[in-house]
């Protein structure tokens, strides 16, 4: 072949390798833009998905603080059933020992005949009602809070799962991974993706190299057949038709190696456009999770705050309802136990004022035996002077020489009349004392 073919085919050869890489050079510009947008969106989305990942961190603790309150709200309201039915317990306790005293004969009444019947049925009943009310009220108001703490936890879960299935998902692992460029932390990037450009990069040193060589070709050839170029020596000339008729060889294989490398560039970008599919996916999916921890922050937390603190107002009133209540059933209890105490106290104190005035009377009639006896002799001494110095002394020397003994009245004032007390009356008080004060 000629040096005028071979100058002619360098030349094709070179525009053509020209074009290849001019193509390939705009093919790589737009791919390292793609990539850079890409990349940003990527950083965008991995802050975001870290975002929600503390958010998410943040509504586990507010579910706490709502479980927390419900359960410490159930722990509250199971005591004080528990001390509600104590009190019930000791007040039926306390009832039943009225029901079950029946009066001495002497203290019934035609409408009493049992302690029992001393007993406010009324006030009794009003307290069972009012605890009945508010302990349906408080437990209603448990339930309610109850569910809405599950459906929070429920709604909580669910946008986990819809949350956690985006790191689960394999075509996302790598691009979760990715690390912040050094030169900008506003992109990122993962492996894969810098690998694809790096070899976009090196394709590109390569073509550059092979272009070079081509160039050189033709720029050998072109001087081979300049019509001056007769200032080479014979010998020059000769070396420079051997090296362009080597070169000549290799054309068609630079120009396949030029072709090679721009299918390999093609290659990476349609990888990095793969890339950016993946890139756009994970964002909307972010976006989804955005959108429903959004719609569970905005429309439906600020509900749940308020319930929380509503529901912690309503629990702590009828709490402290129902516990003055307790308190009233406490003291219905002290108070029908501390009067079955009375009555039985009142029984020996009654029989105490008997024997008292059983002692009295008998000491009464034991004085008026004696003073009887003294008045007599008395009595008797006086007769006795008068039978013997009475007709001798003048009536109105002294009067009261004919006076009888000093007379005495003992008046026994009793405002009421002790009522009747058996023994056994005295026996059923003391042991039922024994028992309630046990």
């Amino acid at each position: 072949m000629s040096l005028a073919s071979w100058f002619i085919e360098s030349k094709v050869a070179l525009e053509s390798a020209q074009a290849t890489c001019s193509n390939a050079e705009s093919l790589i510009t737009q791919l390292q833009d793609k990539f850079r947008t890409v990349s940003g969106v990527l950083a965008r989305s991995l802050f975001v998905y870290n975002s929600l990942n503390e958010q998410c961190k943040l509504l586990d603790a507010f579910l706490n603080l709502l479980k927390a309150t419900q359960s410490n709200s159930s722990d509250t309201l199971k005591s004080l059933l528990i001390d509600l039915d104590q009190a019930y317990e000791y007040l039926e306790e306390a009832l039943s020992v009225l029901h079950a005293t029946k009066l001495v004969p002497s203290l019934e009444l035609p409408s009493k005949k049992l302690l029992d019947d001393f007993v406010s049925d009324n006030g009794i009943e009003h307290v069972r009602t009012q605890l009945d009310h508010y302990i349906a009220g408080i437990q209603t108001e448990l339930d309610l809070y109850t569910d809405d703490v599950n459906y929070f936890e429920k709604e909580l879960a669910e946008f986990k799962l819809q949350y956690s299935s985006i790191a689960k998902n394999a075509e996302f692992s790598g691009l979760l991974r990715s690390a912040p460029v050094k030169v900008n932390d506003t992109l990122a990037v993962s492996n894969e993706a810098i690998a694809s450009m790096d070899q976009m990069n090196a394709n590109s040193e390569v073509l550059a190299e092979l272009l070079e060589s081509l160039a050189k070709h033709y720029d050998q050839c072109s001087e081979a057949v300049e019509p001056n170029a007769g200032h080479l020596s014979l010998q020059e000339r000769e070396e420079l038709e051997a090296v362009v008729r080597e070169d000549a060889y290799h054309v068609d294989t630079v120009l396949s190696d030029i072709s090679a490398q721009y299918k390999d560039i093609v290659s990476k970008g349609d990888d990095i456009q793969v890339y950016e599919n993946r890139v756009n996916k994970l964002e909307q999916l972010v976006s989804n999770c955005v959108d429903s921890i959004t719609k569970l922050q905005e429309g439906k937390l600020a509900h749940f705050i308020d319930r929380v603190g509503s529901f912690k107002n309503n629990f702590s009133q009828s709490i402290s309802a129902i516990e003055t209540l307790l308190n009233e059933l406490v003291a219905l209890r002290d108070h029908y136990t501390r009067f079955a105490i009375g009555y039985d106290s009142m029984i020996l104190e009654i029989k105490r004022r008997q024997e008292f005035d059983d002692s009295i009377t008998q000491l009464f009639d034991q004085f008026m035996s004696v003073l009887k006896t003294k008045l007599d002799a008395e009595s008797t001494l006086r007769q006795n002077f008068l039978s013997t110095h009475g007709e001798f002394l003048p009536s109105d020397l002294w009067p009261g020489l004919i006076d009888p003994p000093k007379q005495f009245e003992i008046i026994s004032q009793t405002p009421s009349t002790l009522p009747e007390i058996s023994e056994e009356d005295t026996a059923n008080a003391t042991a039922r004392l024994a028992y309630n004060n046990k």
